[in-house]
């Protein structure tokens, strides 16, 4: 049986967000770690890193990575159909605009972190916060949703959002602040492959646990998210940040002052991150495409079955990737 494309309201997988988060991940990232990178001399007091730490610095993308495949594939297009009945497919739009604003969101968390005092560092306080906004937010996207608050649960997404791009932000902080040069772009790999290894464990959890409950994926991913910080924040052994004169320069309307540089580009002077820049938005303009092969699927394949229709359009994703 066929249904009509532009009559469906069930689009059932977000997967541009799910699974084109992943294609040109590995390029991108260690182009992300070459272009935050600081040149040699900023090298002094840094001592090469062992292969676990390195991972173990990077090891926030697995969460990520599970998060943005595990709502993009499961959640947020059962949430649409859930709160937004026949307009699903506007709500299910309303979430892709969402986590497409919620990006913009870095370049303020990365000055916000290096800008950070404290006697733990400017990095893993930044990512405690971040992590206890997600926790507290994930609560109020499954309270928000079984109460049917519509306005409130897409708010709570947003805030949601914006609290993954922070910890991913602040993350990424920590290469160039503890990784030698020369060790960069193993840094920059294996951002990349913890983000692929946490979708494609979503991928796979979705195929063989796509019957629990959204309370029960709402919670997976939390959890996995704080494991996930904590791993990071063990790993990053950094030096207390809280003198005197450091205190001085971490004036928090500074921030707000200077918000502006945040989002200036000289493209002159840092060409890797301008290549970065072109290259995110060719990759972005592939979601488009992608996601609309998925839905073809999924409008394709009636099968009668809701678990084996999103089990085939589940293996369709792991394939794809």
């Amino acid at each position: 049986r066929f249904r009509r494309l532009g009559r469906t309201t069930n689009p059932k997988h977000l997967v541009f967000f799910a699974l084109s988060f992943f294609g040109l991940r590995f390029a991108l990232g260690r182009m992300t770690v070459a272009a935050m990178s600081p040149s040699g001399s900023q090298d002094l007091g840094l001592e090469r890193l062992p292969p676990w730490r390195l991972w173990a610095l990077t090891s926030g993308n697995l969460a990520y990575g599970f998060m943005m495949a595990d709502q993009g594939l499961l959640l947020a297009p059962l949430e649409a159909e859930h709160l937004f009945g026949e307009q699903a497919s506007l709500g299910l739009a309303a979430m892709a605009v969402c986590c497409g604003l919620s990006q913009l969101t870095g370049p303020a968390a990365g000055r916000w972190s290096d800008r950070h005092r404290s006697r733990w560092g400017r990095r893993r306080p930044c990512m405690m916060m971040a992590i206890a906004a997600i926790w507290f937010l994930t609560g109020c996207l499954s309270i928000c949703s079984d109460l049917q608050a519509t306005n409130t649960f897409m708010f709570a997404f947003l805030l949601q959002q914006f609290a993954w791009n922070v910890m991913q932000t602040v993350q990424a902080g920590l290469v160039p602040d503890l990784v030698v040069s020369e060790q960069r772009g193993v840094a920059g790999g294996a951002t990349a492959a913890n983000t692929l290894a946490g979708a494609l464990g979503a991928l796979i959890g979705v195929r063989f646990l796509g019957g629990l409950g959204l309370r029960a994926h709402y919670v997976m991913t939390s959890v996995f998210g704080l494991a996930c910080c904590l791993t990071v924040c063990f790993a990053a052994n950094e030096k207390p940040t809280n003198t005197v004169a450091e205190k001085q320069d971490a004036n928090p309307f500074n921030l707000l002052l200077h918000i502006k540089d945040c989002y200036q580009l000289d493209v002159n002077k840092h060409p890797q991150f301008a290549k970065l820049l072109v290259s995110k938005t060719l990759y972005c303009a592939s979601v488009m495409v992608k996601g609309f092969l998925l839905f073809f699927i999924q409008d394709t394949f009636i099968l009668g079955d809701a678990q084996r229709e999103q089990a085939i359009v589940g293996d369709t994703a792991v394939a794809a990737e």
